[in-house]
């Protein structure tokens, strides 16, 4: 069921909670949702794999909400906003496993990295902080949601990734 109502929800996310100003709690119902999914496998099942194979509501909200920060055809608010959304879920949903967060991280620092990469040395120096401000806002937003995130749930993502490149180093 909670699938179902998150489906139901999400165009409503997107169009209407998404570019609400100053919205405080409304967004937590979405974030409720996707942790019911796995209160209900926790009930059926006590294998962690299971649960975490099973559950992928917070897989999809996390790549929604990147999606839509990376689609240049949205407005720069919309795309912030979505930044902020990502960094507070993934930082605040305990359900939320250290694969996605590593992933979510990682695609914000990519694309951050991309980001610099394109700009032209003329734009690096603008005339004043506030133009450069205005000008980079998408870029600064970013990068705070991949810090925000790694304040909050750092260990976890660089205790996975060493567990993970140890396993691959004994896999060779």
């Amino acid at each position: 069921i909670a699938r179902q109502l998150y489906h139901n929800i999400e165009p409503l996310f997107e169009s209407s909670i998404l570019t609400t100003h100053k919205s405080k709690f409304v967004q937590f119902c979405v974030f409720h949702l996707c942790g019911l999914e796995v209160s209900v496998m926790e009930k059926r099942s006590a294998n962690p794999d299971d649960i975490a194979n099973s559950c992928t509501l917070d897989r999809d909200f996390a790549a929604k909400l990147l999606e839509i920060v990376f689609d240049p055809y949205r407005a720069t608010t919309t795309r912030q906003s979505g930044a902020c959304y990502l960094a507070s879920f993934i930082s605040r949903a305990n359900y939320v496993t250290p694969d996605t967060i590593c992933e979510a991280v990682a695609a914000l620092l990519r694309w951050a990295e991309a980001y610099l990469k394109s700009i032209e040395t003329k734009f690096v120096h603008a005339t004043d902080a506030r133009e450069q401000s205005d000008f980079h806002s998408l870029f600064y937003t970013v990068c705070q949601a991949a810090f925000y995130i790694m304040c909050f749930r750092g260990k976890e993502a660089i205790l996975f990734h060493q567990q993970l490149s140890q396993q691959q180093q004994e896999g060779d």
